[in-house]
Order: C-alpha cells, then sequence, then structure tokens
C-alpha cells in the first residue's frame, strides 16, 4: 500500500516547543501527525518515536542544529531545532 501525500507546506502547520531543548520536546500541531523524521546538517536521520501528547525524547543526539521534517494530514514541513 502506497501512501499520497499532501504537497510541501510553505507555511509551517507544527510548532516545536522548547526550541532549544535539552531532553525532549513537543511537537504542537492541528492536524494529523503522520511521519515525523529529525536529521542533521548532513543528512543522517535520526530514528524517532513519537511518545504520547506528541512528545519526542532526543537525549541520546548530541548538541547541535537539527531539522525537524513532518508529515502532516495537510502537508510537510520543516523546521530547525537546537540540541543543548
Amino acid at each position: 500500500m502506497t501512501q499520497s501525500y499532501k504537497s510541501i507546506v510553505n507555511t509551517p502547520n507544527f510548532s516545536i516547543y522548547p526550541n532549544p531543548v535539552k531532553e525532549s520536546f513537543t511537537l504542537e500541531t492541528r492536524f494529523t501527525i503522520l511521519d515525523v523524521c529529525i536529521s542533521d546538517g548532513l543528512g543522517r536521520k535520526t530514528p524517532v518515536i513519537l511518545l504520547p501528547e506528541n512528545q519526542i525524547d532526543i537525549r541520546n543526539l548530541k548538541s547541535g542544529m537539527y531539522w525537524v521534517k513532518v508529515q502532516t494530514s495537510e502537508g510537510m514541513t520543516v523546521q530547525k531545532l537546537i540540541k543543548e
């Protein structure tokens, strides 16, 4: 079964808080989250487990800048995340 996704959304359809983050952050959106991906500056992807209430634990990541790509029912957007 293949999923059909809507196109890239020009305006973010989710929020990340807190940002910068130390251990975990929350994704806030009014849409259904279909997929989440975190990548570093070199494009290496980190496995993501979406916890209850849309929380994501990133204690295992090194300090630095990452990109969070979220696919929702309304499309895909990417936002910057700073790990302290």
